[in-house]
């Protein structure tokens, strides 16, 4: 929906100016949102205009609060840049007002919401901003990387200020920022993952595995080289930009200008224990006690980041033939795919993947099988013994470059408004490519393909009643898949009682639910 649409002076005649303890003005309007498809009635919303565009936005549905980070654009030679600073705001949803503002510089600051805690660190220090007032509670000299909203505990590195921040992760109480445990855990190369086993332990993927009781810093630790110091391949200067984090789902980056990080696999896990490929070999480790209980090397330059996944018997392996420099990708180890016996961890076959310089970009597991997507074909091997059994080359001069296989979240919505899975029909495969969406049969021949315009992503459920978005549009579904409402906002909704929030470019609009789907 444009913001040119709203005139200054509709905004005067009909908004309302809240402002508290700040400079910060938000106006409200009501205004029609979309319309009811049987009966054309008017759907109605109250909208919340921002000063700037809201880069970022956190709903706490128990304070019934939303606190905003505005973000604004500057246009330089007809590009879009955002500014480098703005403003937190948290505002009031009952009372419908802006308790506080607090100016922030994201060249060097951020901020993240659990719950009620709200936690900002800017450079060397973090600290815990009251929800209420927009004070600070306490400062740490620490990088909190990690809450744990129901143990209200912080979890960061030290920082020293003659080394910078080092390898001493501490807990940190968040009701009084004192320091409860500390623990020592290389962050040389980057956390990779984070994940909760029980109430009281979490898995920390970072050199390794190790598991971290939040209340006291106790628990085992796996060590495992994941990068490589002091890179001077060529290949570096040539290597693809992309977005950060895009790829990797790295948590936290190392900073080192000539510094490898990702060459590690994701944490695959079963009943006894864990699995982790890393820079030197592959590792089965003991659930309760972080033994090794196998562990199958690695010729030197072969492994990279890779992914997991297993059966009953076998854990296999794919290696991406790829690690990260930065937020740089780079071609880097070899790829190949793998498997291993679960029990003694004997390799039981070992595939090349011959695709230099076209990096595998997306998988897909079906029928015994694992299709590969690169830019410009699909490879099938098998699961059983890691032979290839098809190859098909795309035309990209048709349809673009591939890019992914569509998941069960893609729609397609019929003539007589009724949806449809796109991916309910096991015979076809659906692949984005950068012009159209290909239908593939399980031989890997293209037989057909979607306009973008057809498809519609499922955002959410409300009840018994579906979300879908396609473009700047929202449609809800019925219990029987029919359209019944069309919003003119790609929502993506979060519920407090009756009333449905949104955020949108620089508004968050308010809808009840009660009276659009009858609950």
């Amino acid at each position: 929906m444009k913001k040119t649409l709203i005139t200054t002076a509709l905004l005067l005649a009909a908004i309302t100016v809240f402002a508290q303890t700040s400079d910060i003005m938000v106006f409200t309007i009501e205004q029609t949102i979309g319309k009811m498809i049987d009966t054309q009635e008017e759907i109605k919303a109250k909208e919340f205009i921002f000063p700037e565009r809201i880069y970022r936005s956190y709903i706490d549905t128990i304070s019934k609060t939303i606190t905003v980070q505005l973000r604004g654009e500057t246009i330089n030679r007809n590009r879009r840049l955002m500014n480098n600073t703005g403003n937190i705001v948290l505002y009031d949803l009952s009372n419908e007002r802006v308790r506080w503002s607090k100016f922030i510089s994201y060249l060097v600051s951020s901020v993240h919401q659990y719950g009620s805690t709200i936690i900002f660190t800017e450079a060397d220090k973090s600290y815990c901003i009251d929800i209420e007032y927009g004070q600070n509670l306490w400062e740490v000299k620490n990088d909190i990387y990690y809450v744990d909203p129901i143990a209200n505990i912080g979890i960061g590195y030290q920082f020293r200020t003659s080394r910078g921040y080092n390898n001493t992760l501490e807990g940190i109480d968040l009701k009084s920022g004192r320091v409860m445990w500390q623990r020592e855990l290389n962050r040389e190369f980057a956390w990779n993952n984070i994940f909760r086993l029980n109430d009281s332990e979490l898995m920390i993927a970072a050199a390794g595995i190790h598991t971290v009781n939040v209340h006291n810093g106790t628990g085992w630790g796996y060590h495992a080289v994941t990068g490589e110091k002091d890179y001077s391949g060529t290949i570096a200067a040539n290597a693809a930009g992309v977005a950060l984090g895009l790829l990797t789902g790295t948590f936290v980056l190392s900073t080192g200008h000539n510094l490898v990080r990702d060459v590690v696999s994701n944490v695959h896990s079963d009943d006894t224990g864990f699995y982790l490929a890393s820079k030197e070999k592959i590792a089965r480790i003991n659930r309760d006690n972080g033994e090794v209980i196998w562990v199958n090397q690695f010729p030197d330059g072969v492994p990279s980041k890779s992914l997991l996944f297993a059966n009953d018997s076998v854990v296999f392996m794919l290696n991406y033939g790829y690690a990260f420099m930065g937020n740089r990708q780079l071609d880097y180890g070899m790829p190949f795919f793998a498997a291993f016996n679960k029990k003694t961890g004997t390799q039981l076959f070992f595939s090349t993947i011959n695709t230099q310089k076209n990096p595998i970009l997306n998988f897909k597991l079906k029928d015994d099988n694992l299709w590969l997507i690169f830019k410009d074909r699909i490879i099938k091997y098998s699961l059983l013994n890691g032979a290839q059994m098809l190859e098909k080359t795309i035309n990209n001069n048709d349809f673009g470059e591939l890019e992914y296989f569509i998941g069960n979240r893609v729609v397609y919505i019929d003539s007589a408004s009724y949806l449809v899975n796109l991916t309910s029909d096991v015979s076809k495969n659906y692949i984005m490519a950068s012009n159209k969406i290909l239908i593939i049969d399980n031989e890997l021949n293209v037989v057909g393909d979607i306009g973008f315009d057809q498809l519609y992503v499922a955002n959410s459920r409300i009840g018994d009643y579906l979300l879908v978005t396609q473009g700047n549009k929202t449609f809800i579904l019925n219990t029987d898949n029919k359209k019944v409402a069309e919003i003119g906002v790609a929502l993506k909704p979060v519920v407090v009682g009756d009333k449905l929030y949104s955020v949108w470019e620089s508004s968050f609009f308010e809808i009840d639910i009660a009276n659009l789907i009858g609950r």
